[in-house]
């Protein structure tokens, strides 16, 4: 997926443990964030929020002066604590909707 946001999502459930262990292939994100001009090219909301949640390592950007100033200051572009629908009404119960399944045995 070449998307940096679906990257984040999917990087942040790996995370919390809602995938397979070995379910997420990373290996195009890593590629991605370990450019020297990670920060500056397409991909640099991927290669920022990915090391700054420790979720990809990038041993080319953990030293960069502008990265490290940046996280230092608290600069954050995907907020884990937002765990919440940001449309509340949207995200209620639809009408007409089965409120449980069942998965037959």
């Amino acid at each position: 997926m070449d998307d940096d946001v679906v990257a984040l999502l999917a990087l942040e459930a790996e995370s919390r443990q809602l995938l397979p262990n070995g379910a997420l292939d990373k290996t195009g994100w890593s590629t991605a964030v370990n450019h020297a001009d990670a920060l500056t090219g397409e991909h640099w909301l991927l290669a920022y929020e990915a090391l700054r949640q420790g979720w990809l390592q990038s041993p080319v950007l953990a030293g960069d002066p502008v990265f490290l100033a940046m996280a230092n200051a608290g600069v954050g572009f995907y907020d884990t604590t937002q765990n919440r629908p940001q449309f509340p009404a949207a995200a209620g119960k639809i009408p007409g909707a089965v409120s449980q399944i069942t998965m037959p045995e």
